[in-house]
């Protein structure tokens, strides 16, 4: 009998001789599903038999992520049965003083200059690819702060996988939470419901009861604000950066998604010149 070699060391397998029977044991899974293939060889024969051994995790929408026994995230979106999805983190960075972009000279004028460097990351869909566009440009880290303190983030909890999002990701995960996004395009929006109002703190309750820092839904009425001392910081946090750039007024922009006074609005910052205040939140998919 031989099983290859798995990195994680996730699945043991015993053979009892005596009872003629194969005894399989694993790890828990964390998420998604893993699989690794047995090959049984019956003696005096040449006969082979390949067992898949497959284990899967299902997650549903608002369960907790959970990694090594650590909460990490909440689960806002699934595929394929809960086998997959995607995870907002409990834990936001607020206050980093960080720059979006910066050293890199965009000039939609003269773009045959070979020290122009444009609009990298595109992508309104898709976090992960945004980060694997910034990482082709030499040097990035030093250029993209911010993508890069959430690429750093991977290394300090053992968890490859956190990424800034892009724009419509950000949207879905709103519309998790209050049932629709209000307003996802800047103008005026109607006053959450009060069913919105209950789920939004129902969201914060469980962020803050598992080590996370709530969403600031701040406005007129900051009852969702589950630590009130806190909420004098909801008027500069309420802010969630993303890593859909895009073109405007030559420079790059970085969308935000600002929740001010009950809906949400998308807003462009100037991605060299300014360090806004706001929340960086990141995603991973599983």
């Amino acid at each position: 009998m031989t099983l290859p070699e798995s990195e994680d060391k996730w699945c043991t397998v015993i053979q009892d001789d005596i009872n003629n029977q194969i005894k399989i044991s694993a790890t828990p899974a964390e998420a998604g599903s893993r699989s690794v293939e047995l090959i049984v060889e019956i003696p005096q024969t040449d006969v082979k038999v390949k067992l898949t051994i497959i284990q899967s995790k299902y997650y549903k929408v608002g369960d907790l992520y959970v990694v090594n026994g650590e909460p990490l995230g909440l689960v806002y979106e699934i595929s394929d049965g809960g086998a997959h999805g995607k995870v907002v983190a409990l834990k936001a960075h607020r206050d980093l003083n960080l720059w979006y972009r910066t050293g890199l000279p965009y000039d939609e004028i003269h773009p045959e200059d070979p020290n122009n460097v444009g609009v990298i990351a595109r992508s309104e869909t898709d976090g992960q690819e945004n980060m694997k566009a910034y990482k082709q440009i030499p040097d990035w880290k030093t250029h993209y702060p911010v993508a890069a303190y959430v690429s750093d983030l991977n290394d300090e909890n053992g968890n490859p996988g956190w990424y800034l999002p892009a724009i419509k990701e950000v949207q879905a995960m709103v519309g998790w939470i209050d049932g629709e996004v209000l307003s996802p395009d800047g103008e005026a929006g109607q006053e959450p419901s009060e069913a919105m109002k209950e789920k939004r703190k129902a969201i914060n309750q469980l962020i803050v009861d598992n080590g996370g820092n709530e969403f600031y839904f701040y406005g007129y009425d900051v009852s969702f604000i589950i630590d009130q001392t806190n909420a004098w910081e909801a008027d500069y946090f309420n802010r969630i950066y993303t890593s859909t750039e895009t073109d405007y007024q030559v420079h790059p922009m970085v969308f935000k998604f600002y929740l001010r006074n009950g809906w949400w609005e998308t807003m462009h910052v100037y991605g060299d010149l300014a360090r806004s205040y706001g929340e960086v939140r990141p995603f991973l998919a599983f």
